[in-house]
């Protein structure tokens, strides 16, 4: 007896272990009732996640061409590879694979300073699925509220171990205020040092809001409070 396949719109979706007739969404984490079928969660998509929902109707067309020419002679019966990583199913969130990926997005998105509106970005998205379709990208609120808090915690353990081997005295502070187009104000804290192995280093430390006038006084007091949150 053949195995009936998978829905692909359970690459968007989680079980619930605690109850197994709802599901949970990847994209906003809202939970769906599916009853044994996927009518319902293709009707959140469709409403809530349009970029996936035309992902998953371009998959089932893709699907259903192939399936005809299936039933045509061939001259070749080698499989491309993304047909293989197709059909070999998601990478599991905590596998070393999706989470090394997952990096490489964070630091392309810091470096680039690109949005982090990006992961919805329709273009994105299919050049993500065509280089790896066993990749999820994970949600712009996923990104928002635990991959680069995660990622802040990191850096500022690692640059705060590295500080600690530099003398105060030998450690320069500069600051940049600047008004955002909202006309919020801004300053950003900078520290600067030569390495044990005589090389000019910099590394930017915060950029805080800055409420209020920005008097000399109440810079310094944002400035103090910053150097004493990285032990400096």
């Amino acid at each position: 007896m053949a195995t009936r396949k998978r829905s692909t719109v359970w690459l968007y979706f989680d079980h619930i272990d605690q109850n197994p007739s709802k599901v949970k969404c990847q994209a906003c984490g809202e939970t769906v009732q599916h009853s044994g079928n996927t009518s319902n969660m293709l009707k959140h998509l469709k409403k809530k996640h349009p970029v996936e929902s035309a992902e998953i109707e371009a998959k089932r067309k893709e699907d259903a061409t192939a399936s005809t020419s299936a039933c045509r002679p061939t001259t070749s019966r080698q499989t491309t590879l993304h047909d293989c990583f197709s059909k070999a199913g998601r990478y599991p969130d905590e596998s070393p694979k999706a989470k090394s990926l997952t990096s490489k997005l964070l630091k392309m998105i810091a470096v680039d300073l690109q949005p982090l509106s990006i992961v919805d970005d329709q273009g994105f998205r299919e050049f993500a699925r065509e280089m790896d379709p066993r990749y999820v990208l994970p949600s712009r609120r996923s990104l928002v509220r635990t991959d680069f808090p995660q990622l802040f915690q990191r850096a500022q353990s690692d640059v705060k171990s590295i500080l600690t081997e530099v003398s105060d005295r030998d450690i320069t502070l500069t600051t940049d205020l600047w008004t955002s187009r909202a006309g919020e104000a801004y300053m950003s804290l900078t520290c600067h040092y030569i390495s044990k192995d005589w090389k000019f280093r910099s590394h930017i430390l915060s950029t805080s809001h800055l409420p209020g006038e920005h008097t000399a006084h109440a810079i310094a007091e944002k400035l103090t409070t910053e150097a004493e949150e990285w032990g400096i």
